[in-house]
């Protein structure tokens, strides 16, 4: 079990075995649940552009501008 401090501020610091561990960088987030007289930490990841660039696939060609005006209107 590890133990961290509560700073000034309420600031807390995660131990370099958790950040190695769980691959955390400045960029995640941390999500704080409080269950009865437990606290669970869990780590929402921020993507970004390259991460989600092969999620997505489309079987045709599209015209990304006209996509973006009929969605503006709700039409998809």
């Amino acid at each position: 079990m590890i133990e961290s401090n509560i700073y000034k501020g309420f600031q807390i610091h995660i131990p370099k075995v958790i950040r190695e561990k769980h691959k955390l960088t400045l960029e995640d987030k941390l999500i704080w649940e409080s269950r009865d007289d437990e606290i669970l930490i869990k780590v929402k990841r921020q993507r970004n552009l390259s991460d989600l660039a092969n999620l997505v696939t489309a079987d045709e060609e599209f015209d990304a501008v006209e996509v973006k005006k009929l969605s503006g209107r709700g039409e998809l």
